[in-house]
């Protein structure tokens, strides 16, 4: 892409930059950008179009609705070097999904558009402001949290604010708290929610040679519904209350970089959730998941494959009224794709997702494979 074709001396000012920070003071930074006429700013764009076949639209545990579809999608991203010790990140994608022979389903949408700033000091502090707006339109499992209520159609777009300040322990150690304030706005059946919390982040990094990641994340997040009431243990609703949950998650994840070259890399989590009600914890659920992804390129050729396992242990929903029998739901998500660079700009993709969700519920069991293709153009 045109946007980095200097990449390699940018990387190298970088180097000499942080070099001599601690000599000459964050202004060399600057007046080095300068004298090489190289700016901090960055841009990479890209559009891609293709189309594609999914045997199951609707995530039907009965009848599964088949259809082939075509997609155009979006990306853009801005990046500011941190040459002054200030860094800027701007994301936007997007994709739109229009099948061709569905009864059910007519499309699938979703767009997120994130920025981020980061100011570090004197190598040892960092603040940051994360500011996030997503929309949804598409087929969407919502059986974990709801209420009689399993595969909708979800409809609704959010906004998020997330503040952070992290400091340096050395030897590539950072520990991190943030903040989250969120709300999340659906049409019928689902419920609009604020979502507010912290979260402590303890990070390991080593960027030299091979280059490897440990996170360790704490999260802890209170959402509180605008209409929906707390449930009794049998599952009836309890008229003129207000339902909230809290929610506590825990996850490791590790992130590797297995040659000198780059070219191998493996990322790993595993982690648990703990959604708590107010109430009288019909909605208490214990999820535990791993997932695993890799990605290896080779010349013109990309390859990423990615398997996710979640298991949900629900504390009192059963399976019907007439067993004690308690509720348990899996879901299994795997992708395998791989990209061609065609020429400078243009490059080909392909990819195949299959989604599986086992339950001892039968309404609550479904799978679906889509395959598509396409080609990307960056501009």
């Amino acid at each position: 892409m045109p946007c980095f074709s200097h990449a390699r001396l940018t990387c190298a000012i970088c180097v000499l930059a942080f070099a001599v920070r601690g000599l000459a003071g964050e202004g060399i930074e600057a007046s080095l950008s300068e004298a090489l006429g190289i700016s901090p700013w960055n841009l990479a764009a890209g559009a891609r179009v293709g189309g594609g076949y999914k045997d199951n639209t609707t995530l039907s545990a009965f009848s599964a609705d088949a259809s082939p579809f075509l997609l155009v999608g979006a990306d853009v991203f801005v990046l500011r070097a941190p040459w002054d010790g200030t860094e800027f990140q701007f994301l936007f994608t997007g994709e739109d999904r229009r099948y061709l022979d569905s009864d059910e389903t007519e499309k699938e949408q979703t767009f997120l558009a994130s920025s981020h700033v980061r100011r570090c000091f004197d190598d040892a502090w960092k603040l940051g402001l994360e500011g996030q707006y997503f929309y949804l339109d598409q087929i969407f499992d919502a059986s974990a949290t709801e209420l009689d209520v399993g595969v909708v159609r979800a409809v609704g777009h959010s906004g998020l604010v997330r503040p952070s300040v992290g400091r340096a322990l050395g030897r590539g150690l950072w520990f991190e708290i943030e903040g989250l304030a969120g709300r999340y706005f659906f049409e019928e059946p689902l419920d609009d929610y604020w979502e507010l919390g912290p979260r402590f982040r303890l990070r390991w990094e080593k960027e030299r040679g091979e280059g490897s990641m440990l996170l360790l994340t704490y999260e802890v997040l209170r959402r509180s519904y605008d209409d929906r009431v707390e449930a009794s243990r049998q599952g009836v609703p309890i008229e003129g209350t207000e339902l909230e949950f809290v929610q506590q998650k825990v996850e490791c994840s590790w992130q590797r970089t297995w040659d000198e070259g780059r070219r191998w890399r493996t990322a790993t989590r595993i982690g648990l959730d703990l959604n708590r009600d107010n109430g009288s914890g019909y909605f208490d659920y214990d999820r535990y998941h791993v997932s695993e992804q890799v990605r290896l390129r080779w010349g013109r050729v990309t390859a990423r494959a990615r398997v996710g396992i979640s298991y949900y242990d629900y504390a009192l929903q059963t399976v019907s009224d007439l067993t004690r029998e308690k509720r348990h739901k899996m879901l299994i998500t795997v992708t395998a794709g791989a990209d061609y660079r065609v020429g400078r700009r243009l490059k080909a993709f392909g990819e195949y997702e299959y989604e599986r969700s086992v339950s001892n519920q039968d309404y609550d069991a479904y799978r679906a494979n889509t395959v598509f293709g396409g080609f990307e153009y960056e501009f």
